[in-house]
Formats: structure tokens, sequence, C-alpha cells
């Protein structure tokens, strides 16, 4: 876009494209797409001046290494490393080259750097290594130190005897006598009763030599690793801190808080586009030296559309390159508003619930919005929905529905849930009294050698019991759902319908614990084996 060209007419073709993604919601919604129009447009392209300005900052830290590191920049003395620091900081913030490679990492960013504000962005081309050599504070260049074990003594006191060079004798124990077959007691041969022998480790001296030194009473030094010197180093990381202005004085209020919020978004997405621009003499005045300025032109369409809907007004705002739009009133909830009041019907179970199911799914937005609340959450299928209708219905309004949707669900499946219910509760039945009552925990328990294994199997039993009464209310929940939406939902979709047990889970596994604690009682009247955990309880509870 030439920069002497101020405010151009848009592209008659992004009205257009506005109108076609409205067309596109409105389809399958009650009305034929051609019933929405366009009657006219008035707009322009708006060109912002803006800027984004880098300080260049940096930060060091220091480091200690054993031996002489080398690479980076070498210094003799700790001032002459400090001063190649600063010397270093200076040339970046004040270097053209450093300045260009800078908004060079800036401008190959997605957004440019548009919109960046308050910023913190590292350089990592930009960071340096500096060292300076110095002679070991421990050792003093000498490689070695005394030995920290022995105290450069060479030896230690013997860690068998404890220095008292004799040890219990090992053949009486220390009791100085030993006993013969029939009970006579003679005394030791190896100590002669006096219950101890010379220390088989240090040979009586009561000094053993010094593993750690082997004897020569110094070892490597531990803070050189034996180097005799060490490496100070100092790492200097640089930054910068961005910041972003642009002219408000030509903003419509409408796109102010667009802008404030989402003006890198905008570039990304091609909604704005930017032209590199030169700072006027007046503007490059007022860049202090250390700061870095990248200048704009900003161009972002902007138009009021004016549509009709059959007789229905709709008066919206049109911005960016991809054809966004603003206060788009609710127009969706009116052509389905006899859809929503069957939904919600279905909610308050009035009437056929299915059939007030079937006629809500007529319209598309609603068909969606039973398809994503039967496959997820209501709250996660609020925000599929809005993904797919951006314009059109309120986040209220679809979240609302969407609580509708589920209820109706509930109230469709509830007699099929509690009739999966009272199934899983026989079946439950049958398999805990198999367990205990049959030959099923007989045939287990061989292969379950403690109590600890065959309490654990029988927690396990508990869980298998639920998992039959949960998986018996979701399979006849299921087939009513299908009635109700299977008409409407894709093959792709009906795999993965599995509606919620619910309360009814509760119940069972409530009912369930009541029927295996009965079964364990049984046992305890009958020939089969009672856990032994249950007998440990009922004693505990003095029963």
């Amino acid at each position: 876009m030439p920069e002497d060209q101020k405010n151009p007419d848009i592209d008659p073709a992004l009205p257009k494209q506005a109108l076609e993604t409205l067309r596109s919601l409105i389809k399958g919604n009650g009305i034929k797409t051609q019933a929405l129009t366009l009657n006219e447009y008035k707009g322009e392209i708006l060109v912002l001046d803006a800027q984004t300005t880098a300080q260049i900052k940096s930060q060091t830290s220091n480091s200690t290494i054993a031996g002489k590191v080398t690479g980076g920049i070498v210094c003799r003395t700790a001032a002459e490393l400090n001063g190649a620091v600063d010397k270093a900081v200076k040339n970046i913030a004040s270097s053209d080259t450093s300045s260009e490679q800078v908004k060079k990492i800036i401008l190959e960013r997605a957004d440019r750097g548009f919109g960046s504000d308050n910023e913190h962005i590292k350089l990592p081309s930009f960071e340096k290594e500096f060292f300076f050599h110095e002679i070991c504070p421990t050792c003093q260049g000498q490689k070695q130190t005394a030995c920290l074990n022995c105290q450069g003594q060479k030896q230690i006191t013997c860690t068998k005897c404890r220095g008292r060079r004799h040890i219990p004798c090992k053949h009486c124990r220390g009791t100085g006598f030993t006993q013969k077959p029939g009970g006579v007691r003679e005394k030791c041969k190896f100590c002669k009763g006096k219950r101890q022998t010379t220390c088989t480790l240090c040979h009586g001296r009561g000094m053993i030599t010094c593993p750690t030194c082997q004897g020569r009473g110094v070892s490597q030094c531990s803070t050189c690793g034996g180097t005799g010197g060490q490496t100070q180093k100092t790492h200097l990381e640089v930054y910068a801190d961005l910041s972003f202005q642009y002219d408000r004085s030509h903003i419509p209020p409408e796109l102010g808080p667009i802008l404030e919020q989402q003006a890198a978004h905008l570039v990304e997405n091609k909604n704005i586009r930017l032209q590199l621009a030169q700072p006027t003499p007046q503007e490059e005045a007022k860049i202090p030296k250390d700061v870095i300025a990248i200048h704009y032109k900003a161009y972002i369409p902007y138009a009021h559309i004016n549509l009709s809907l059959r007789k229905m007004p709709i008066n919206a705002v049109l911005y960016g390159f991809q054809g966004k739009l603003l206060n788009i009133p609710p127009f969706l909830e009116k052509l389905t508003a006899k859809g929503i009041k069957n939904l919600q019907q279905a909610a308050a179970n009035h009437g056929d619930v299915g059939l007030k199911i079937k006629q809500a799914a007529r319209y598309r937005l609603l068909r969606d919005i039973l398809t994503q609340t039967a496959l997820q959450k209501p709250k996660n299928a609020t925000k599929t929905i809005l993904s797919h209708y951006p314009y059109g219905i309120t986040e209220q309004a679809v979240k609302a529905l969407s609580l509708s949707a589920d209820r109706a669900f509930k109230n469709i499946t509830r007699k099929p849930r509690y009739f999966g219910l009272g199934i899983g509760f026989i079946l439950t039945t049958l398999f805990y009294a198999a367990y205990y009552l049959g030959p099923l925990r007989g045939m287990i328990a061989p292969y379950l050698p403690s109590h600890l294994y065959q309490s654990i199997a029988d927690i396990a039993i508990i869980l298998i019991g639920g998992a039959i009464t949960t998986s018996s209310i979701q399979i006849t929940a299921s087939r009513a759902l299908q009635n109700a939406v299977g008409l409407f939902l894709l093959p792709k979709h009906k795999k993965k319908l599995k509606p919620r047990a619910g309360k009814s889970a509760i119940w069972g596994y409530i009912g369930g614990i009541c029927v295996y604690f009965i079964m364990i009682e049984l046992t305890a009247h009958t020939d089969n084996a009672t856990p032994f955990w249950y007998l440990l309880l009922k004693t505990w509870a003095g029963l």
C-alpha cells in the first residue's frame, strides 16, 4: 500500500465475504440462505501510525569452574573481566549492527513486533561468556591438599577394633569358654580364656593405613580437581524490553478494545497488513540513543454494513482483511425460536420428550447443540458450538441450550436407566452368589497364598459388581438415546455415544455393597469359607 494513499475504499469482496459467512450460519435453520441480503456498506481502509520500541538490557551470572576453561573471552584479572563485560554491553546498545540485528529478530516474528507491549524477549545471538583463570585458593596451586580423612597423618584408627588392638574371640563369642559334646565346658583354645584375640585388621597396632590417600598423607584437591587452578566465569545474557504505541486519534470506538487486546493476533491472522515506515525528523529526535524503534504504517479495513433477513435489519461492523464482524445481533435465536421452545419443553419433561427433541433437531443449530451435548459435558459442548457459530447467538444462550439438551437427555433416559439398574442389580447379585456361595472363590483361593491377597481380590469383586451395574445402565440408556438422536447423528458420533449413568449408578453401588455383605454373611451359615477379614471385622465389632 503506497504511503501517500490515505484511507482508500475497502475491497467490495469483503462485505460479500461477510454475507456468505452469515449465510453459512443460516443454512439449515428454517430459512433459505438467500433470504439474507446485503443492502449497503460504507467504509474505508484505516491507516494507523504505530511504532514498537526495544530497549536492550543485560544481566550477568557468575560461576566458578574447576580447572582451566578455554573458549569465550579470556581475561587476565577480575577487573579486566568486568571492564570487558561493560564494554560489550555498551557496544551492543550503541552499535548500528546490533540495532539492525535486533530489528531483524523482531520483524521475523509472525506478528512482526506489532502490538508487542511490555514484552521481554531474549537475544541469544548477543550472549557472551567471559573467563579469567586464577590459582586455586584451597591448594594454592599445589594440586593436592592434606588428606581430609587422616588429616595428613597417613594413618587412621583401626575401623575394626576402634583402636583397642583386640577384638572379641569369634570362637567362644567373647565368653572364654567353649562347650564340648555332653555339655562339658572347657577353656577356649584360641583365646586361652582371655575372651579376645589380636585384631586381624591392624594386627594389634590399633592404626591402619589411610584408605583414602593410601598412606601418602595428601590427596587430590577437591576444589580444583587436581589442576591447581580454577576459572571464574561470567555469562552475559542480553534481552530486549518491547513497548508498543499507536495513534489512537482516528480509531473508531468499536475497534479500540480489539486493537488493545488483539493487535499482534490480528497481524498473525492477516487481518492487519503492515508496511515499514521511515520516522520523521521530529519523531527520530524523540527516540533515545539506547532505544531501537520500528515504525509501521498499519492498514485495516473498517466498514458499517447493513443487511436484511426478510424484514429483520442486521447492522454490523466489518473489520480486517479476513472480514471479521462485530455487533452482530442474535438472529439465529429468532430463527430457531420454535425449536428452542421444543427443546425447553423436553428439558422440563413436558409431553413426548423424544418427539420434542426430534422437532428441535429440525434446526441445524439445535441439532449441533444436541449432538455435542450427547458426546460431551455441557461446558465443553458450549465451547465447541461457539467455535462453530461465532455470530448470531450469544454465549449465554448457547450455555442455556446445552443445559436444556442435557436435561432432555436425562429425561428420556430416566426409565431406561432404572431398568438397566434393575438388570445390573440382578446380574451383580448372581455374580456375588457365584463367587461366595458357588465354586468361584474356592477355585481362585489356591492362587492367593495369603489373607492379604485374598482381601484384595474380595475388594476387586465389589468394583467388578459396580462396573456390571454401570455398564447395564449405560447400555439401556444408550439405546433410548439413540432412538431419540440416532436419526441425525453421524456414524462416527454414534460410536462415541456413551450416556452418563448419573445417580442410578450410585444407587447401583449402594445396593451392590448391601448384597455383597449379605452374601458374605450367608457363607458363615453354610459350608462355604467366610473371608478372614470379615471374621476380624465381626470380632472387632463384638458381633
